[in-house]
């Protein structure tokens, strides 16, 4: 699974640019690429500059289109299926992680809780908001007071929330971080235990270190993360092959695994007979 922005920023290093508030990424391919799972760790701006992309977000959300010369966002913790088609340029895009902690200093709180909407909408941005992320690597790049780095981001942060999707977005995103330290958790777990992520990964998402994930999870469930997902994920497994026709495979997908053979294994592990054996029971 592909980690946004984590392993863009190993992939494409001579071409990016990491501060402490953002990861501004310029992604270049030339071959078509199909069907990338992909983990969104931080919200997320993407820049189509060229080709087009197309996302398809986990939870039901329709398949998205991104063509060039619009802008995605997304939450943090979004989970999609990426790919991408490049034209004559090749594909091209632009991608900025913003960091969680400066989102919620750059735009503030909402003084109410925001409607619920959307993890990811694509956006098309104003001519001065195109201006802007164009200037923006090679801005990054100068010597400056961090006073003067931070306004350079809050000003395109300002420039793409005058969209009123983006900015209904970004609030849900800075009002969730507003949540208590064990609400947090309990969201992100629930929101993703029927990904396919380790408990590394929920750790990242809750901005947490691997060994405090684990204690502060531990006193909110009483068990280990890793043997909380394993409960979650084999009773929802056992209930679709009990009430749903869906194929094995499909049903590992559905909770959780993208092997069917670990998913097998892991599955008699638990219960002691096969997801095949289980479903002859009904």
């Amino acid at each position: 699974m592909l980690r946004v922005p984590q392993d863009l920023e190993g992939w494409f290093a001579d071409r990016s640019v990491i501060v402490p508030e953002a990861s501004v990424i310029r992604y270049v391919a030339g071959e078509p690429v199909l069907s990338v799972p992909a983990l969104v760790a931080r919200p997320t701006f993407v820049w189509v500059r060229a080709g087009v992309k197309q996302l398809q977000p986990q939870g039901g959300q329709h398949l998205l289109t991104v063509p060039s010369g619009q802008v995605l966002v997304m939450r943090s913790g979004t989970h999609v299926m990426s790919e991408f088609r490049g034209q004559d340029a090749g594909y091209q895009s632009l991608v900025v992680s913003i960091d969680r902690t400066f989102l919620r200093q750059a735009v503030g709180v909402p003084g109410e809780e925001p409607p619920k909407g959307p993890r990811v909408v694509v956006s098309q941005p104003a001519p001065h908001a195109v201006a802007l992320l164009e200037a923006l690597p090679q801005a990054l790049l100068e010597p400056m007071p961090d006073v003067e780095r931070q306004f350079k981001l809050r000003e395109v942060l300002v420039a793409l929330m005058g969209d009123k999707a983006v900015r209904q977005l970004v609030f849900e995103e800075v009002a969730d971080w507003g949540q208590s330290l064990q609400d947090r958790i309990v969201s992100v777990s629930t929101d993703h235990c029927l990904s396919p992520l380790q408990v590394p990964d929920l750790a990242q998402l809750c901005a947490m270190s691997l060994s405090s994930f684990k204690r502060h999870f531990q006193g909110v469930y009483g068990v280990p993360p890793g043997k909380w997902l394993i409960k979650v994920r084999m009773e929802h497994a056992r209930s679709r092959l009990l009430n749903s026709d869906n194929a094995v495979s499909q049903v590992c997908l559905e909770s959780g695994y993208q092997d069917v053979s670990s998913f097998i294994r892991a599955f008699r592990r638990h219960y002691g007979m096969t997801p095949t054996q289980v479903r002859r029971e009904r």
